[in-house]
């Protein structure tokens, strides 16, 4: 969609894959399925009920996103290639001049992203044997758990 969506883009979607300039509040609330792509700027409480797919955003709105359904993390490799791919689309779908200038200098743009998940998809650091703190409690360290069992939709 080249332009602006209203609020609540997005709303429950089960599987579909969308890229729009920006939107208003509550985007992505409840979805299930499908990655969303939002080049510019998001209204609040982005993610509220989302329990599948994924989002990207750009990093300067995660303070939008509701942290009680969603966190984000830093595009790995596979992330920046489907990202891309998405964007890609949508320029040869809309001639969209955001698009074409986030193209133009990739490289710099895709650092601008991150990936948005439901909490319960982000992998959680893993308590660790050999890293005590001073309470005797483990501290944690990433767990490595392979992509595809985080990438489930």
């Amino acid at each position: 969609m080249h332009g602006l969506a209203g609020d609540r883009f997005a709303i429950r979607n089960s599987g579909a894959h969308a890229v729009v300039e920006g939107v208003g509040v509550q985007a992505c609330e409840h979805m299930t399925r499908g990655r969303v792509v939002i080049l510019k700027s998001v209204g609040s409480n982005v993610g509220a009920g989302m329990t599948g797919g994924a989002l990207y955003l750009p990093r300067s709105e995660v303070h939008k996103l509701n942290s009680s359904y969603v966190g984000h993390l830093e595009c790995e490799e596979a992330d920046t290639e489907e990202l891309r791919e998405l964007v890609e689309e949508h320029y040869r779908e809309t001639s969209s001049p955001t698009a074409a200038s986030l193209l133009a200098d990739w490289a710099f743009a895709r650092r601008n992203f991150v990936r948005v998940l439901p909490l319960a998809r982000i992998p959680r650091p893993q308590p660790s044997a050999d890293r005590k703190s001073t309470d005797g409690l483990a501290l944690g360290t990433h767990d490595g758990a392979p992509r595809e069992e985080a990438e489930q939709s």
